[in-house]
């Protein structure tokens, strides 16, 4: 922000040309240029860096929609985001109905969904205990 106003300084002055002002503030004539019309239009306060992120998201869905999808999930409670999905579009074909990953997330955020209990693999058994085996295909044992 210093080196921008400094920038803006002796661009002010008068006495240096752009090109000469950008280069020895390692900034490109673009850059500078657009540094000056921003403090032209809005002051120094818009000198700082501005946020890349976007103004609209436009896979955002819409208040309308989301309610619509969290109703049919409290009606058919035991349905997923597939088949609700489905069924939604069946019965409204005039509405843009968001991807089953969308309505999925929906039914997450509204607290609709319960999450899976991972299955996790259980340790052998410490009763089977195998012989130490001598030579190849001494010992031979089944898993089941």
């Amino acid at each position: 922000m210093d080196d921008r106003l400094k920038f803006m300084k002796e661009y002010g002055s008068g006495r240096w040309p752009v090109a000469e002002l950008a280069r020895r503030h390692g900034i490109s004539r673009k850059t500078a240029h657009e540094f000056i019309a921003r403090f032209k239009e809005r002051g120094a306060e818009c000198l700082c860096d501005l946020s890349r992120a976007r103004h609209a998201q436009d896979h955002q869905v819409t208040r309308h929609v989301e309610q619509r999808i969290v109703a049919a999930a409290r009606q058919w409670g035991c349905w997923g985001q597939r088949k609700l999905g489905a069924i939604l579009k069946r019965r409204a074909p005039d509405i843009d109905w968001p991807a089953k990953s969308t309505v999925g997330d929906t039914l997450k955020r509204h607290g609709l969904v319960t999450p899976r209990h991972l299955h996790r693999p259980t340790a052998a058994s410490s009763r089977t205990r195998l012989a130490p085996a001598s030579e190849p295909n001494d010992l031979w044992s089944t898993d089941f």
